[in-house]
């Protein structure tokens, strides 16, 4: 579905399988959190994040646990949003992120059979800063 429109997505899994909203894991990209970090979170805001706004005005209940996906660069920052998350990423950019996605995948795993506390624990940590430089290399 359309990023916007995550939320009738979500409110119609949620009831064709009897799913309460707590027990969903919304995973999305976070422009507020540096290129490769994770953090898993039970509820919160939607942080500005339309896809995460969509879901909460459609599901019943706003505890939501998310697990946002960092993207953030310090080339792309003057960039508008919009132009920004659909942006490729670039060649030495896509080990990281290849690393961030199979952490990402061993961290919802992680929270289906042990909950979000002790994914949190496990997850939640500050992941090595990928020093990129204006044009995008490494430095």
């Amino acid at each position: 579905s359309y990023m916007n429109r995550s939320g009738i997505a979500a409110q119609q899994i949620s009831s064709y399988y009897k799913i309460a909203p707590h027990d969903l894991l919304i995973i999305l990209d976070d422009l507020d959190l540096e290129l490769g970090q994770l953090r898993l979170r039970p509820n919160g805001s939607d942080a500005g994040h339309k896809g995460m706004q969509s879901i909460m005005n459609m599901l019943p209940d706003t505890e939501i646990p998310r697990l946002r996906l960092g993207i953030n660069t310090a080339w792309r920052r003057d960039l508008a949003t919009e132009d920004y998350v659909l942006m490729r990423f670039k060649p030495d950019e896509e080990a990281p992120v290849q690393e961030m996605l199979h952490t990402a995948a061993e961290a919802a795993l992680h929270w289906l059979r042990f909950g979000t506390v002790s994914a949190m624990n496990h997850y939640n940590r500050r992941t090595q800063k990928i020093e990129l430089s204006e044009e995008g290399t490494d430095k």
